[in-house]
Order: C-alpha cells, then structure tokens, then sequence
C-alpha cells in the first residue's frame, strides 16, 4: 500500500530470538524505486524464493494470500481514516519529493500538474460504500489544498493518490505503469513502451484481465502475487536486488 521499495537482501535483518523477518530503511517509498531508480522495480512487493522457502511445507501461495487479503480488507473497510493519517505527507511532504519534482521535464511537470487538477472531477472521487460509512470520501486527500502549490505540490499529491487508488481496488500493473510513465530516467523514458509489456506479462496474464480499477481483494492480491512473481519482471531488476534468491 505504502510503495516501498529497494527490497534487496541488505534491507532484511533476521531476528534471531524469533526468527522473525524485520525490513529496514524505507526511503524508497510510495513508488520511487519505480519512479528514480536507473533500473526501475516493476513489482509492489517481494516475493522471491528467500521469503518462500522459509515457510515450507506450508503453501507460501496460499498462506500469504490469505494473510495480504486479511490486511488490505481491512485497510479498505477503514480507508478514510488511512487517507486522513496520509495528509501529513501532503501539507508536509518529504524533502525527496521536493527535489524529485525539480528534476522532471517541462513536459513532465505539465502533465503532472494537469492530472493533479482534473483529480477533483476524475471518476476515482466516487467515494466507496465503506467510505461512505466512515463519513469519509476517498478523494478527500487527493483533492486536499488542491489550490495550485506549484509542480512540487502537485507531486507529493499523486504520490498520496497511488496509495488511495490501492485502497480504492486498483490494479497494481497499472499503478507500476503510472509511476514508469513518471521516471526521472531518460533511458526508462525512452524505453517506456518495452516496460509496459514487460509489467503487463503474457496475453493471458491475470495483469491484462484485471487493469482496470475497482477490483476486489482477492483479485488485487491475485494480480499484485503474479506480478511479484514474473520471472521476465525479476529477470529485468537490478542485479544487487539478487532477484533470483
């Protein structure tokens, strides 16, 4: 939900008491391992052998799916007090972002602030039934201080607005797809057609199915395992990822 990334193996501690996984350093939140690395992550989480193989015998599939499914049900029934908790990143938005958005092009700038203004009248302000029931819009934070702020302002909100379209039922293709269209990287720029097949997968893909928004949870979880687990999108990473373990 959070977008973490730059899950490689050095950003894992092992407590040895419990031998309970303990992820360190989330710098590379809310989508920017997508958005500024030179080789971009085109997976939401990761789900390499080193964190299923630990779980044999058991079903790693099947247990975490019921697990993530758990978790993001929950999340949804109480999005509107997530998003509220998620307004700090907007009216305080982290340095990062500051000077990610400096570093866009005109044309990348432009775009931004002109999706970030139609954010108020898209079809995703719809507020959701568990929305509704918590008094609660959706869009509440996507739309917050939408005064123009400027293309650093416009920034920090589309970064919130990745989380709201998860809790919303997004696809997690299409969000690794909205956050590649947004590199800083030329070469992944140049290159964006290419990535675009790669995240989407094979024709039968549960990704092509499945891109619109409004899924449910389990369809969610199903696309966002089936991207994490692509061979082609982990052949593709960046080799200190050591995605083959």
């Amino acid at each position: 939900v959070l977008g973490i990334g730059d899950r490689h193996l050095e950003n894992f501690m092992l407590e040895s008491a419990t031998g309970r996984l303990v992820g360190i350093d989330f710098g590379a939140s809310f989508g920017v391992a997508t958005l500024t690395l030179p080789v971009p992550e085109l997976m939401g989480v990761r789900l390499t052998r080193q964190l299923t193989s630990f779980l044999k015998p058991l079903d790693s599939s099947i247990l975490l799916k019921t697990h993530m499914c758990h978790v993001l049900r929950a999340l949804r029934a109480r999005q509107g007090e997530v998003m509220r908790v998620m307004e700090v990143f907007i009216s305080e938005p982290l340095v990062d972002w500051g000077q990610n958005a400096r570093k866009l092009s005109a044309e990348q700038q432009k775009k931004i602030i002109e999706v970030d203004a139609d954010s108020s009248t898209s079809t995703d302000t719809t507020p959701s039934a568990s929305a509704e029931a918590s008094g609660q819009h959706t869009s509440d934070v996507t739309s917050a201080s939408s005064t123009s702020g400027g293309v650093e302002d416009a920034w920090a909100r589309q970064r919130i607005k990745a989380v709201a379209r998860k809790l919303c039922g997004g696809s997690s293709a299409s969000i690794t797809l909205s956050e590649a269209e947004q590199s800083l990287v030329k070469e992944v720029k140049k290159n964006i057609d290419t990535i675009k097949e790669v995240v989407l997968g094979p024709q039968d893909s549960l990704r092509r199915k499945r891109l619109q928004e409004g899924l449910s949870v389990e369809q969610q979880v199903d696309v966002l395992l089936e991207q994490a687990t692509d061979p082609n999108i982990l052949a593709c990473t960046w080799i200190g990822w050591k995605p083959w373990l």
